[in-house]
């Protein structure tokens, strides 16, 4: 286990160009003896799509996501679905296996191969699923992106879905890209609609475990009104004021329902451990 971690710290931290070329080396033998030996599963992504490998880990995080919206809130078979940073799709399986006929799913993601991946292995065996490329910039994700965040406009028409949700999203979004895209899911969310959002929120609690070096992730740097991991790169992990994400929820017109603390801060007060990150539950208003 800490071999892996040490690959993916080191694979993590080199330019984008060789962190790519490297993963598709490292893993293509993998992929291959999965195939060999009959590990690979229908609509399982190669690991080099999962960017570091982990597919068993990661395939259960998405099935344990789609359990934790049905529970959290009145998730309909019949939902229209919005998944912003939809990956390789490990929630639009389980997701698309719940919805009816009626139902209907959108991914959208900035990594092409992923899109590329879904739409030749999901999107054939579900009609009403549809993934869509966006090319946005992200110094750390896609650092030719030819759209900035500040500036992009989710191609779908207003109150569109019922349900929006963003793992790992707002994590590696600067605050004025952040800004952009809460008033584009506001916009495109229906009357009454949810959206599920991580982050990695700055409370006394987190701030103080921080300080005192019992946080797993050190944000250290200052970065506009945030924190970062990273100085050099900032998209690599950002960290948002508690008070500030409400101040911009509500300046969008989403109110705030739950928050679910995960334990990447090493907090106490966990309320979830389907991810490390924290969890915002809110509706439009």
């Amino acid at each position: 286990m800490k071999i892996k971690k040490l690959l993916k710290n080191i694979l993590f931290r080199l330019p984008y160009d060789l962190n790519k070329f490297l993963r598709y080396k490292v893993y293509y033998l993998l992929d291959w003896l999965d195939v060999v030996f009959g590990k690979r599963r229908e609509m399982m992504p190669p690991r080099s799509l999962l960017k570091f490998g982990g597919y068993e880990r990661n395939a259960e995080s998405g099935k344990n996501f789609v359990s934790f919206f049905i529970d959290k809130r009145d998730f309909k078979k019949t939902d229209t679905v919005l998944d912003i940073g939809c990956g390789v799709g490990l929630v639009a399986i389980p997701v698309l296996k719940y919805l009816n006929e009626l139902g209907k799913y959108e991914g959208v993601d900035i990594i092409k191969e992923s899109i590329d991946w879904c739409n030749k292995n999901i999107a054939t065996k579900f009609p009403n699923a549809r993934f869509i490329h966006a090319d946005i910039f992200n110094a750390s994700y896609n650092p030719r992106g030819a759209i900035l965040g500040k500036e992009y406009r989710l191609p779908y028409e207003s109150e569109s879905f019922d349900f929006i949700w963003l793992k790992s999203i707002f994590t590696h979004m600067k605050p004025d890209e952040v800004n952009n895209y809460l008033s584009e899911i506001s916009r495109v969310l229906k009357g009454a609609g949810k959206c599920l959002i991580t982050w990695f929120i700055l409370d006394e609690e987190s701030r103080r475990l921080i300080r005192m070096g019992k946080s797993k992730l050190n944000f250290a740097y200052k970065f506009e009104n945030c924190l970062t991991t990273n100085h050099k790169i900032p998209e690599d992990a950002i960290a948002y004021d508690l008070e500030e994400i409400k101040r911009n929820y509500e300046k969008n017109g989403l109110l705030i329902d739950d928050i679910y603390f995960g334990g990447w801060s090493s907090r106490k007060n966990i309320t979830q451990v389907i991810t490390s990150q924290d969890i915002i539950i809110a509706r439009k208003l």
